[in-house]
């Protein structure tokens, strides 16, 4: 897997946690949409599912940053390539 496509819902971002690298939007929305049992980790400047590392792109960090301050965020979508 060289790229990874990731569509954050309005529900990922009600059951997210903020500050937890395991249980923000974007481990849920990743968890949903690969049906993965070990939740991904998701840090500022990348995310580790399934081992791999991926690099996020400047909207997704924007919005980790958001989210972990309580800023409102809306769903989106992005593609993360692999490191």
């Amino acid at each position: 897997m060289d790229s990874l496509t990731v569509n954050v819902t309005a529900e990922d971002i009600e059951k997210g946690e903020r500050a937890n690298p395991y249980f923000c939007p974007i481990a849920h929305a990743v968890r949903r949409e690969l049906d993965l049992w070990i939740p991904p980790q998701v840090s500022e400047f990348c995310m580790i599912v399934r081992s791999v590392a991926f690099r996020l792109p400047d909207t997704a960090r924007k919005f980790v940053d958001d989210f972990d301050r309580g800023r409102d965020v809306e769903p989106f979508k992005f593609t993360s390539e692999r490191l």
